[in-house]
């Protein structure tokens, strides 16, 4: 500092007085090097960065964009539909009765359960006037007969009636199975033995298979079972009213391990008896006392 004093004293002009006072041009050189206050006190302003343009697409205006029409529902097509022509008169009028609990769908595979249940309900209904021809239900004190139909199954007092009247298998008719598998499918041959004796409502015939070919013409009697022989052999004496006859139509083909449908099912239930005693459902709706009718309301003045 004192170096530059010196050569600012050589150059200040002698009218001055030149550099008599040292210390005030030290003085004077220090203010004037010093920062400025008033800049140290407003600091600088802080640059923002520009935005930069979103890379999000603009959300589209919803009154001017176009909205699509909702598409129609697909009609669905009615059950009823796909079943054939010739066993519609007998679902719809067991439809009409609405006795037979469960039966919703003819193209749904029926249960040995269901069928049970069914014939025992639609028996005693066709013959609520005829007790004699009643399927009694079994008392939940019976010592069950199958092993998977306690007396807690929902269904035992049919399946258990069944068995003890002697028209389901059991070993009360030297069946030695133990079970009745109540929840697999109901197959035609298993159909045809437990429908046919509340038909003909006697023992039945003994027979073989040269029975049944005789009787039906079938090309698959060979594999019906052998005690289901005589309730397919005994079915022919009802004529156009057999059991056969009324769900398959004429076939040359049993096919008895086939599972058996509900409409088919409602085929079978809807007659039951011998040639010329029996009963339909079509009777039962015929003889069913007509509604109620409600009040006339009283005219208004």
């Amino acid at each position: 500092m004192a170096g530059i004093v010196g050569l600012l004293c050589g150059l200040v002009p002698l009218g001055l007085g030149g550099c008599a006072d040292d210390g005030a041009v030290s003085r004077a050189l220090e203010q004037s090097l010093a920062p400025d206050p008033a800049l140290q006190a407003s600091p600088s302003p802080t640059v923002q960065p520009s935005p930069s343009p979103s890379l999000t697409a603009p959300t589209p205006d919803p009154i001017a964009s176009p909205i699509a029409p909702s598409p129609s529902p697909t009609a669905q097509p009615s059950p009823i539909a796909s079943l054939s022509q010739e066993l519609q008169p007998y679902w719809q009028d067991w439809r009409k009765l609405n006795s037979l609990q469960g039966l919703q769908d003819p193209n749904q595979i029926v249960t040995r359960r269901q069928f049970a249940r069914w014939l025992v309900s639609a028996n005693n209904q066709l013959f609520q006037n005829r007790p004699a021809w009643q399927v009694r239900s079994a008392s939940a004190t019976s010592q069950p007969l199958f092993t998977d139909v306690p007396t807690t199954d929902p269904d035992f007092a049919a399946i258990q009636g069944l068995a003890e009247a002697g028209i389901i298998p059991s070993r009360l008719t030297g069946n030695n199975s133990p079970t009745f598998s109540p929840d697999g499918p109901l197959t035609r041959e298993a159909m045809v033995l437990w429908k046919v004796p509340l038909d003909l409502r006697r023992p039945l015939p003994p027979a073989t298979v040269e029975t049944v070919q005789k009787a039906w013409g079938f090309l698959d009697a060979t594999k019906v079972d052998a005690q289901t022989l005589r309730a397919i052999a005994a079915d022919r004496e009802n004529g156009e009213l057999s059991n056969i006859r009324r769900v398959f139509g004429f076939t040359t083909l049993l096919q008895p391990k086939k599972p058996i449908t509900q409409g088919e099912a409602a085929a079978a239930l809807w007659y039951f008896g011998p040639e010329g005693q029996g009963i339909t459902a079509k009777d039962l709706l015929s003889n069913a006392p007509s509604p109620i009718a409600p009040p006339a309301s009283p005219a208004v003045n």
